[in-house]
């Protein structure tokens, strides 16, 4: 039991060391973003990309974990939460915050890549947002493909 723990233990490590990571390849995307440096930005979402792969490999090392759980009946854990949940240690208690604590914080990390990613989707947008504003029309204009002879086309063929 103690050396599965061991395993939980270093598992948790490296997860850890992948979550400050991510949250800061992301900041550093955030920043880039702002600063709208295209260089940065590549940059920081190639290093994303080669920390995603990494996470995923993680996920499937939880998964050995969980098969090779000492206790496991017939089924494995769900989690490795559950799992030190039924080990009476207070090793195994310190270990089961540790994952509450790590969860919470890719939890947050989530939340922050879908901002920024749909902060950088409107980004794409902006000078369609601008010439829609300052020609004052209310409804987004109709795009060339969904341009329709009773409206006369989308907003540019009208103009041109």
């Amino acid at each position: 039991m103690l050396n599965w723990m061991d395993h939980v233990d270093t598992y948790l490590q490296q997860l850890n060391e992948t979550s400050d990571a991510l949250a800061g390849t992301l900041v550093g995307l955030e920043q880039a973003t702002r600063k709208a440096d295209s260089e940065e930005i590549n940059s920081a979402c190639a290093k994303l990309g080669s920390l995603l792969r990494v996470l995923e490999q993680q996920l499937s090392q939880r998964e050995a974990l969980l098969v090779e759980f000492p206790d496991a009946a017939d089924t494995a854990p769900a989690n490795l939460q559950s799992a030190l949940g039924t080990i009476e240690h207070p090793r195994a208690s310190e270990l089961a915050k540790r994952c509450t604590l790590i969860s919470s914080e890719l939890r947050g990390i989530h939340q922050k890549a879908i901002s920024l990613f749909v902060g950088q989707y409107h980004l794409t947008s902006v000078t369609e947002e601008l010439l829609r504003l300052m020609s004052g029309v209310s409804a987004k204009p109709i795009t060339y493909d969904a341009a329709d002879d009773d409206t006369g086309g989308s907003f540019l063929d009208r103009a041109a």
